[in-house]
């Protein structure tokens, strides 16, 4: 018996080869089946009816002798079910393997390359060839191989010596495969003529038997121009006409070519497709080819970057009842993951390759597979692949017939992906040693070091980020990957006038990337208005300081920037409280301009400040500068100061107000700020405030971190005659525990849960001391990058004049763009 095999098929795609024909071993039957009923289940086989035969090997299969269990893999490999030939190979022992005869295993090898796993089809052509070194098959289908996994310098030169020392057609098929793939139009023509000249038998059946060779090694156009003079039947120009379209969309995937030749070459695939589709609209008997061209014209949209129509198309098509072949559902995973709905991606990507080892995925599947699990909030399963990839990759690889190791991209992978792993978990440090590491053992490599920048902008170390872009900026300046990311750096170092030229290079060049889309987002959220509330609300105090019932609103609206580096602003402030004197309050009108350049922040403000009915005017300067990434210094000086207690106001005593800080920032981990200011009275008073405040990261997990946050405040006043609180020494040491435990994330959706524990100490000299205490608990939600609100009730406890008086208030924030 002899069955009809495709070797040529890959990438998703059926190519006929001319003439290659395999036997099936008919051997004395087994218990259940004779000879000749296992002969009619291959006849059936033949003839297209495959399910019987491979049902019989399935219920037979711990019966099986190695010829019949190559028969399986043989007649399931024909029928194009690629994952049984996989599943079945899986299922064998090592000594079955060791048995199965050649047909088998080259079975296997194809159906591993059907699949696009590469690496496992090179592996497998390499031993048969050691097995059979004579074995023309299994050499053609090794050098296709490695054209398909991008060893394109290898498969040429391994084409050209299979060409000389086996001059006939399949050599110069595989020849004319690998120049389709990686090689001049002159290379290509060269090995179609010679394609040609190898079949001259009568003129027609030669013509014919070309187109279909030609189809066979993806050199569909010249097939299509021989077939228009041979009248052929209409069945046959539509699909060397899909066959056409279809190797356009395989050329807009290859990364060997620039993104703007992709880009052509896909507008190409898809106005072939419109063609096409509008052609055999109505046609009952191309319904077939409709269908496929539907389905293949979603590897053109995705390599366009129109992933909301690849999902729409899809979801079309599945509603229909279509069941859509591997490869196109693996666009459909592609397009959800770019259009951030990582959980749809995750379901198809799972059903697709998890049952295929890690170590064994090929790269770009890995990558995908990862960040589907991470994005959707899986973060063991991401974890875990990033984990079993590196424990099983080695870090090199031996190609056949070559001593000399070669890098292993699947170890490179496995590596990379940790590191956004150890992002993902918070673990920043250990992200940042890991990608350093990385990037210091391979310094030619860009992707590592623009990796090792973005762990740095992540723990706000932006100069230092900038710098490794810097280095990677002599390799290719004009890399899209790092313009982005040169992006996020310049805006986070307010460099507005490179944030903005960058925005506008990729947008030009990428306008559809995912990538680019969340870089343009960003550039637009950051030239909306702003509007930002702060406010506090009184539940039930006998603070002397805040009154009871009190309400304190600050609220500011900024608008977009102008010229650069300013963004005009007006604000309205509100405070209200109850003393045992009366009621007091205030509002504040404002009007001013911030100015933000790199290394340097300032505002600058003119206020009405209306309280007992009168109207004063108010004036602010505030204003930092950062030396490094570590060190910042601030100063802000008020005339009619904010922070005048709002008894003092209701009595009509005012206060300006100046001071300055000193901020030193390691990481995430920890921070400290030094603060001293100075307060005038209007009655006379003079206050000085000093304070030390800090963070120590004590815990981190993916969704919960614990931080220390030490407090220690003191202040001197030197009269105690005004109408408000006013100790003429005091000391405050207050640390407090803040747990933050994310409830809900996906993407730029962040709903989480805050936990505030502290206890303290307070002395105020003359009145004695005594313990202070602290509880809070909030929730915050942010939303879409424009959305930022949160809310704490908080309950703190403290001696006043040697009394223990509590406070019970609301504090909330918002922060909205639009």
């Amino acid at each position: 018996m002899t069955f009809r095999d495709y070797p040529f098929r890959a990438c998703g795609h059926t190519l006929r080869s001319a003439g290659v024909l395999l036997a099936i071993t008919l051997l004395a039957g087994t218990a259940g089946a004779s000879q000749a009923e296992y002969d009619s289940l291959v006849l059936r086989a033949r003839a297209g009816d495959s399910a019987p035969l491979l049902d019989w090997l399935a219920n037979n299969r711990d019966r099986l002798d190695p010829a019949r269990q190559a028969d399986w893999l043989q007649v399931a490999n024909w029928a194009e079910d690629d994952p049984q030939v996989i599943t079945v190979w899986e299922e064998l022992p090592a000594d079955a393997r060791n048995r199965l005869p050649e047909r088998g295993l080259l079975a296997v090898a194809r159906s591993y390359r059907n699949l696009q796993q590469w690496q496992n089809a090179l592996l497998l052509w390499e031993a048969i060839l050691q097995r059979n070194p004579a074995l023309q098959d299994a050499r053609a289908g090794w050098i296709m191989s490695l054209a398909d996994a991008g060893n394109h310098a290898l498969a040429r030169e391994q084409a050209e010596l299979f060409v000389r020392e086996h001059d006939n057609l399949l050599s110069r098929q595989v020849r004319a495969y690998v120049l389709r793939g990686h090689g001049n139009e002159w290379d290509q023509l060269f090995a179609a003529t010679r394609l040609w000249e190898a079949q001259r038998t009568p003129p027609r059946d030669t013509e014919l038997m070309l187109v279909d060779t030609l189809a066979a090694a993806r050199v569909s156009a010249p097939a299509l121009e021989i077939g228009s003079r041979l009248a052929l039947e209409p069945a046959t120009r539509r699909r060397l006409e899909l066959d056409q379209a279809a190797e356009l969309v395989r050329m807009a995937h290859t990364d060997s070519r620039s993104e703007e030749q992709r880009y052509r070459i896909a507008d190409r695939a898809l106005a072939r497709y419109a063609e096409l589709l509008q052609r055999w609209q109505g046609m009952a008997e191309a319904e077939e080819a409709v269908l496929q061209a539907r389905i293949d014209r979603l590897g053109a949209l995705l390599a366009r970057h129109r992933h909301e129509e690849v999902i729409s198309e899809y979801e079309q098509l599945t509603r229909d009842g279509q069941k859509l072949p591997r490869y196109a559902r693996r666009w459909a995973a592609s397009a959800y993951l770019s259009n951030r709905q990582a959980e749809q991606a995750y379901l198809l990507l799972e059903e697709l390759l998890t049952a295929t080892p890690a170590s064994q995925l090929e790269p770009e599947d890995a990558q995908e597979l990862f960040f589907a699990a991470l994005e959707s909030e899986r973060i063991q399963t991401a974890g875990a692949l990033a984990q079993e990839i590196q424990a099983d990759a080695p870090y090199h690889r031996y190609l056949h017939g070559s001593p000399t190791p070669q890098p292993n991209d699947r170890w490179l992978t496995g590596q990379v992906l940790y590191g956004h792993y150890l992002q993902k978990i918070n673990r920043l440090d250990l992200a940042q040693a890991h990608n350093q590491q990385l990037s210091a053992n391979g310094p030619g490599n860009m992707g590592l070091r623009i990796n090792h920048a973005e762990t740095l902008l992540a723990r706000d170390l932006p100069r230092a980020a900038e710098r490794e872009l810097k280095i990677a900026e002599a390799q290719q300046p004009t890399s899209l990957p790092l313009e982005r990311e040169q992006a996020w750096v310049a805006q986070r170092l307010h460099e507005w006038q490179q944030f903005d030229l960058l925005v506008e290079d990729v947008s030009r060049r990428s306008p559809d990337e995912p990538a680019t889309r969340q870089l343009r987002r960003a550039h637009q959220v950051e030239n909306m208005n702003e509007l930002r509330l702060a406010g506090r609300k009184g539940i039930s105090s006998g603070n002397p300081q805040t009154g009871s019932h009190d309400l304190h609103l600050h609220t500011a609206l900024y608008g977009p920037r102008q010229h650069e580096h300013y963004r005009p602003f007006i604000g309205f402030d509100y405070g209200r409280g109850r003393f045992e004197e009366g009621d007091g309050s205030q509002r504040i009108q404002a009007l001013g301009v911030e100015y933000s350049r790199r290394d340097h922040w300032a505002e600058l403000e003119l206020s009405n400040h209306n309280a007992r009915g009168g109207n004063r005017t108010g004036v602010r300067l505030s204003y930092w500068h950062e030396f490094d990434d570590h060190w910042r210094v601030g100063t802000d000086l008020e005339r009619l100061s904010r922070d005048t207690p709002l008894r003092a106001i209701r009595s009509g005593v005012t206060s300006n107000q100046a001071g300055g800080y000193l901020r030193w920032y390691q990481n995430e981990m920890r921070e400290y700020t030094l603060g001293v200011s100075t307060s005038r009275f209007s009655d006379g008073n003079r206050r000085m405030n000093y304070a030390i405040s800090g963070k120590e990261r004590l815990y981190t997990h993916p969704y919960l971190t614990l931080d220390l946050q030490p407090y220690l405040g003191a202040s001197t006043n030197s009269s105690q005659d005004g109408p408000y609180y006013s100790p003429r020494r005091d000391i405050h040491l207050a640390p407090s525990l803040l747990a933050d435990h994310v409830l809900h994330r996906y993407y730029d959706t962040l709903w989480r849960q805050q936990f505030l524990l502290g206890a303290g100490y307070y002395r105020q000299r003359g009145e004695g001391g005594g313990m202070s205490a602290t509880a809070g608990y909030g929730q915050r939600y942010a939303a879409n990058q424009v959305l930022d609100l949160g809310a704490m009730l908080i309950w703190g406890r403290q001696p006043y004049d040697g009394d223990q008086e509590h406070d019970l208030s609301l504090v909330f924030d918002l922060n909205y763009r639009f």
